[in-house]
């Protein structure tokens, strides 16, 4: 039976090497550095239970278990959590979220290793059918991701495909061309039946003779007849003309190809809204991710970003870390300091984390942002930085001059941005359900509210009827 695998997700590098030197003898341990490290590796790793710290940066424990629990193949994988702090409130959050239990900091060793033992051994879990190991795992991870299509955008885009294809016709040239087959040798009866056909050769040795057969020897033709009988002298055999060869085709070399001429890259179109979902399958648009907690400023890096990169706009810092790890944009664009995010410390995650440290960050400055966080967030992206108050066409030029670098390319995608419209369509048809719903609620909540108001007004001078006992003699004159 394979070993079964744990995931250490703790910010703290020591409490990472404690827990997996303790835990390597007997499972197969992998780390995460944050919560955008493990919703990043969980798919690709396949873990049988989670060790998962409380307070991380930017997305914390319970964070990442929604995100986790979320995602149907991961929904009922065992979580302990590693905390300091067992307050009622974090018990009682993690029994809702339907935790295994806790692992107390500072914990003993031992102790950590027989409940871990221990939970194996009760539950009876069956290691989970993993598609990769720990080696392939390894090399997978230390390989780059490969680039999709080349960007249609930019004079960078250009150069590289010629580049490419010129590395293509060098190959070509490279390649050692075959030898051609040298001829067969023909013979003077192959020549004959090339010339004559198939039965000249019989035939043109029942007409001339050979050197020792005499003429009478030969059957005489209607034509030679009448000489014989006037006894003339014989008259030579008929000439017959040598077979003429044909020149033996040689091989002609093979002319070099020309190359063919680079297409010509036209700036791409804008995206119209009806076909959002169909351009998910291009590759050819880097996926830029915004993350502004102020919606009127989405409207101009929507305007800017139209028709030259797939958009992303989100505002909440924990769901952007969660898209993050899921849709793998190319360029990550948010401010240094959010109000409940830090876009210095997002930015470290991403860096460290192996697939997703090729992601370009550009930061977005407030006007009172200090002069020194400015020089450190640049000196961290290496690329410009947006003021606040912008136009489209200043985020146009900065993601265009992102797109022109060298090295930059467009990665290789585990989702498609039609699954992300998908989502974003699915969560605005709930919200609108719950939204009417809401309103029903407080239409009916209205109408009852001036129905008690109408019925208490009228009811206001009401006495009910007094009780008269009345006889049956009393009744009967009533009732006639």
């Amino acid at each position: 039976m394979s070993k079964y695998r744990i995931m250490v997700v703790d910010d703290d590098p020591d409490i990472r090497f404690v827990i997996c030197g303790l835990l390597q003898l007997d499972f197969e341990m992998v780390q995460a550095k944050s919560g955008l490290d493990a919703l990043e590796k969980i798919e690709r790793y396949e873990p049988d239970l989670i060790l998962l710290d409380v307070r991380m940066p930017v997305m914390d424990g319970f964070a990442t278990l929604k995100a986790i629990r979320r995602h149907s193949q991961f929904s009922d994988t065992p979580v302990f959590f590693l905390t300091g702090m067992t307050t009622d409130d974090v018990r009682e959050q993690a029994s809702d979220m339907n935790t295994e239990g806790f692992v107390e900091k500072p914990f003993e060793t031992q102790e950590l290793v027989e409940e871990i033992r221990s939970f194996f051994t009760d539950h009876r879990r069956v290691p989970r059918l993993k598609t990769f190991n720990m080696r392939e795992l390894k090399r997978i991870d230390s390989t780059p991701l490969r680039a999709s299509r080349p960007i249609t955008i930019g004079a960078g885009a250009q150069d590289r495909l010629k580049e490419e294809r010129a590395r293509h016709e060098e190959e070509k040239r490279r390649e050692p061309t075959p030898s051609p087959e040298p001829p067969k040798p023909k013979t003077e009866e192959s020549k004959k039946r090339r010339v004559f056909g198939a039965g000249s050769a019989e035939k043109e040795r029942r007409i001339q003779p050979s050197s020792g057969e005499e003429l009478e020897d030969v059957a005489p033709t209607k034509k030679i007849k009448p000489l014989l009988d006037a006894e003339r002298p014989a008259s030579p055999p008929p000439r017959v003309m040598p077979p003429r060869e044909e020149p033996i085709p040689t091989p002609k070399a093979k002319e070099p190809k020309k190359p063919e001429p680079a297409p010509r890259l036209r700036p791409p179109r804008p995206i119209p809204a009806e076909a959002l979902k169909k351009s998910a399958s291009s590759g050819q648009r880097p996926r830029t991710l915004c993350m502004i907690d102020e919606r009127p400023e989405l409207a101009h890096f929507s305007e800017g970003l139209k028709g030259i990169a797939e958009y992303l706009p989100l505002e909440d810092p924990v769901e952007a870390v969660e898209i993050i790890a899921r849709f793998q944009p190319d360029i990550v664009i948010m401010r240094i300091q959010g109000k409940t995010y830090s876009g210095v410390q997002i930015a470290s995650l991403l860096q460290g984390n192996a697939r997703l440290a090729h992601t370009e960050v550009v930061f977005i400055s407030h006007r009172n942002e200090p002069e020194s966080q400015l020089r450190a967030a640049q000196r961290m992206t290496r690329n410009p930085i947006i003021p606040a108050v912008t136009k489209g066409d200043m985020v146009h030029k900065v993601v265009k001059a992102i797109t022109q670098k060298p090295n930059f390319e467009v990665r290789e995608k585990k989702l498609s941005y039609g699954v992300y419209v998908d989502e974003v369509l699915r969560k605005a048809r709930e919200e609108l359900e719950v939204e009417r719903r809401e309103k029903e609620k407080r239409a009916y909540e209205r109408r009852a509210a001036s129905l008690a108001a109408f019925m208490a007004g009228e009811l206001k001078d009401y006495q009910p009827p007094k009780e008269v006992d009345v006889g049956p003699k009393e009744a009967q004159e009533y009732y006639m």
